[in-house]
C-alpha cells in the first residue's frame, strides 16, 4: 500500500508541473530600485546626494520608454524634498507624506533617425528638402511622435518606421496598420513612374505620382494640416525601382514611415492622469520641450500598501515588521504579455491525380495534439497498471 501511495504522490507532482506550465501568468511586474529608510523624508535625504530629489528613469526602471539603438530616454519620475518641484516656499516632505508637487513626472522630446538612412541632399516629390530625423517622446512607457519638434502637447502613435524592401504589383496594397493602406494604382515602366495612393479604411485620402527619373526626387513625403499645426509630415515612402514582371508591372518601395495622424492625443494644462496633473506641456526651459506634471494632492506611503500614481504606475510598500528601516518601497508597473494563439490544425491536402489508372490512397494528416497531454495520458496509464498489479 505504501508503494502505491508513493507512486500516486509522484504522479500528482508531475501533473502539478504540467498544470503550472499550462497556466503560466501573462502579467508581469516591472519594478524600479528599492528604497529603504525610516520614512520618505529620510530616504530622499540619504539617496539624493547633492541634489534635492531622488529620480527613477529608464536606466533604473524598465517600465519607462527607452530607445536602445540611439540610447534615448525620455521619462523621469522624481520625489523632491519639498513640494511644487522642490521650491523652498512649498510644503516639505514630512514622514511618509509627499506634499502637493513633491512627486514630479517629466517627459521630454528627443530627435531620432529614421530607420531608413535618408540624407540631407535628397529632395521629395514637391522639391522640398527632407529631414533626416523626427521627434519622439515617451508617455507612460508608450512611444509617441509629436506633430512638431516643439509640440509635446500634440502626439500621434508611430505606426511605421522601417527600411524593408517591399514589391507591389499594379493595384496591390501595403498594409500600414490602423486601417491605412498604400496602393500602387498604376505603374509606368517605360516612363519610370508610379502612381501611389494612400487610403484609410478603404476611403481615398491622398495620391502622388512618383517620378524615378532622378532617384533623389523619388520620395513621397505627404504633409497635412493636423490639430491646428500646418504642414505636418504624416507619411514618407521612397520608390526605388519599377520594372516589368512576367505578367504585371511592379514597383519597389523602401523606407516606409507613418504616424496615426487621424487620432492625435492632445494634452493641455490641468489635464489629469491618475494622481498627476499637467503643469506644463511646452518649453520646460533652455529650449527643452516636454511635459511636466505633479501630484495634485498629497500622497502617503503607508506600510504594506499600493499607492497608485498614473496609467499603471504605482508605489508598492513592504510589510516591515522589525529593524531600523520602517519603510521600504519601489516603483512598479504591471505589463501584460500577450500569449501566442494556438496554431490552427493543418488541413490534409488532396494528392494530385497520378498518370497511372490506379487511384492512390488519400494521405490523411494527423491533427497536432496539445503539447504536454501525451505525458498526462502516459502517467494515467502507468497508474492504472500499478493499481492492477497491486490489486492482483
Amino acid at each position: 500500500m505504501k508503494r502505491l501511495t508513493a507512486t500516486l504522490m509522484a504522479a500528482l507532482m508531475v501533473l502539478t508541473v504540467f498544470a503550472g506550465v499550462a497556466s503560466a501568468a501573462d502579467t508581469v511586474e516591472v519594478r524600479g530600485p528599492v528604497y529603504n529608510g525610516s520614512d520618505v523624508e529620510s530616504i530622499v535625504e540619504s539617496y539624493s546626494g547633492s541634489s534635492n530629489y531622488i529620480e527613477m528613469n529608464a536606466t533604473n526602471f524598465a517600465g519607462f520608454y527607452y530607445d536602445l539603438d540611439d540610447g534615448l530616454e525620455s521619462e523621469y519620475l522624481r520625489i523632491y524634498n519639498n513640494g511644487k518641484e522642490g521650491t523652498n516656499d512649498a510644503d516639505p516632505l514630512s514622514g511618509d507624506k509627499i506634499p502637493e508637487g513633491g512627486l514630479v513626472y517629466y517627459s521630454v522630446i528627443n530627435m531620432t533617425d529614421y530607420e531608413y538612412a535618408y540624407n540631407e541632399t535628397e529632395i521629395d516629390t514637391d522639391g522640398d528638402e527632407i529631414r533626416t530625423q523626427y521627434p519622439v517622446i515617451g508617455l507612460f512607457a508608450e512611444e509617441y511622435v509629436p506633430l512638431k519638434n516643439t509640440t509635446p502637447d500634440l502626439l500621434a502613435k508611430l505606426i511605421q518606421d522601417n527600411d524593408d524592401e517591399v514589391t507591389l504589383r499594379t493595384g496591390t496594397s501595403y498594409d500600414l496598420g490602423h486601417g491605412y493602406e498604400l496602393t500602387a494604382q498604376q505603374i509606368d515602366v517605360e516612363g519610370d513612374k508610379v502612381w501611389m495612393e494612400l487610403s484609410k479604411d478603404g476611403e481615398f485620402v491622398e495620391d502622388q505620382v512618383v517620378d524615378l527619373t532622378d532617384k533623389n526626387y523619388a520620395i513621397w513625403s505627404y504633409e497635412e494640416d493636423v490639430a491646428g499645426e500646418d504642414d505636418v509630415e504624416v507619411l514618407r515612402v521612397r520608390v526605388t525601382d519599377v520594372f516589368q514582371g512576367q505578367v504585371d508591372s511592379l514597383a519597389v518601395i523602401e523606407g516606409v514611415w507613418m504616424i496615426d495622424y487621424m487620432n492625435v492625443v492632445e494634452i493641455e494644462d490641468d489635464d489629469t492622469f491618475g494622481e498627476l496633473e499637467v503643469q506644463t506641456a511646452g518649453n520646460l526651459g533652455n529650449d527643452v520641450y516636454g511635459i511636466m506634471m505633479w501630484n495634485d494632492n498629497s500622497m502617503t506611503l503607508d506600510e504594506d500598501d499600493t499607492e497608485e500614481i498614473a496609467e499603471g504606475l504605482a508605489f508598492r510598500t513592504a510589510d516591515v515588521e522589525s529593524g531600523s528601516d520602517t519603510l521600504r518601497y519601489y516603483l512598479y508597473k504591471e505589463v501584460t504579455i500577450e500569449g501566442e494563439e494556438p496554431a490552427e490544425p493543418t488541413e490534409p491536402t488532396e494528392p494530385t491525380e497520378p498518370t497511372e489508372p490506379e487511384e492512390p490512397a488519400t494521405n490523411e494528416t494527423e491533427e497536432p495534439g496539445i503539447p504536454g497531454f501525451e505525458a498526462v495520458f502516459a502517467i494515467a496509464g502507468l497508474l492504472a497498471v500499478a493499481y492492477l498489479v497491486r490489486r492482483n
